[in-house]
């Protein structure tokens, strides 16, 4: 005889969520990685996925509660596949979201000198910028003070025209496309674009002879800013660490 038991709606609905969730991250990521999408489009879809992973895991939570033994529902089988799996992407995202578990600030310029950050020029006039106010949000100071301290003017030990031209080569390991550069100021205009969504941000390099020393010492200023999203979940403040260790290196390397 058939079982007549009546099947846990929240459990077929998480099982729905699931069904629309995997296949909206998948279309959503390759989508802008092989640039059949927009990386708007992509990343939003790819969203939306997530969003519907996190549906999942509710009802299917609530699934395994409807289904217990004593209530008599049946679908339990459905409700543990919707919380499992929407539990794995809502773990991913989180993960994604908060690297390594560190608390991150919603913001999305950065830069080593606040009080007069390198200004974009040639980024201005990029379609994706146009509309946008492309200097530098005095309120973002403080947090950047205070969730990356670290990221100051860098002294180098160097006259400026020689500083401008380390900059120039430490760029290019770091895989940035420089698209203009000037000798009057010495500064320089990049993109770096991800490799997976390929997300674009502008930077900026700008080398000044150092107030103190000015024909033998120099201070170079980066900023790194992203294009889309009001954070940058710390991408900008690494790219500029990593320009950093890379520019001190050669400096480090010519000394010795």
């Amino acid at each position: 005889m058939a079982d007549q038991r009546q099947v846990s709606t929240m459990a077929t609905v998480s099982v729905a969520f699931m069904g629309v969730a995997l296949p909206a991250m998948a279309l959503g990521a390759f989508g802008a990685h092989f640039e059949i999408l927009p990386t708007f489009a992509g990343f939003s879809i790819f969203l939306l996925g997530i969003f519907m992973g996190v549906l999942a895991f509710i009802s299917g939570a609530i699934g395994l509660f409807q289904t217990r033994p004593a209530k008599g529902l049946l679908g339990r089988n459905l409700a543990a596949a919707g919380f499992v799996i929407g539990g794995v992407i809502l773990l991913s995202a989180v993960g994604l979201a908060v690297p390594g578990g560190e608390r991150l600030p919603p913001i999305n310029d950065i830069t080593t000198d606040q009080s007069d950050p390198p200004a974009f020029d040639i980024a201005n006039s990029v379609q994706e910028n146009r509309g946008q106010d492309m200097s530098y949000p005095a309120y973002f100071a403080d947090q950047q003070r205070e969730f990356y301290p670290d990221i100051q003017p860098i002294p180098m030990e160097l006259p400026a025209a020689e500083a401008f031209e380390r900059a120039l080569e430490a760029a290019g390991p770091l895989h940035w496309e420089i698209i203009s550069q000037t000798e009057t100021p010495y500064s320089f205009e990049a993109i770096s674009t991800s490799s997976f969504f390929h997300f674009v941000d502008d930077i900026v390099v700008r080398v000044r002879p150092s107030e103190t020393a000015p024909e033998s010492a120099s201070i170079v200023d980066v900023r790194s800013r992203s294009r889309m999203g009001k954070g940058d979940l710390g991408a900008n403040a690494a790219r500029i660490r990593a320009f950093r260790e890379r520019l001190t290196k050669k400096e480090t390397a010519t000394v010795e």
